[in-house]
């Protein structure tokens, strides 16, 4: 019985001092490459995006969306194809401040 203290204290004498904290010393770092890789492949679906309004007739339909802090974070660009209503593309980007 006396053990089975022992342990109980010092398994909450370890768990008081794995919740403190710990500051790091290393910051994250710029990835070049993913980011010029992203960075392509974002405009590649704007000029994606761009063809296929040329090719299509389209409905647009706006819209406001968010979180729950901040219910109004982004607006929201939907573009169905005016022939029978399928969604075609849809493009989200934050507000102004």
């Amino acid at each position: 019985m006396r053990g089975l203290r022992i342990t109980l204290y010092v398994l909450l004498a370890l768990s008081a001092f794995s919740a403190v904290p710990v500051r790091s010393e290393t910051s994250l770092k710029v990835d070049k490459i993913k980011v010029s890789r992203w960075n392509t492949f974002a405009n590649d679906l704007l000029r994606l995006h761009s063809w296929l309004l040329n090719q299509h007739k389209v409905v647009e339909q706006d819209s406001l969306g968010g979180y729950a802090e901040q219910p109004n974070f982004y607006q929201e660009k939907n573009y169905y194809l005016q022939d029978g209503h399928r969604l075609l593309s849809r493009v989200q980007w934050e507000r102004e401040a």
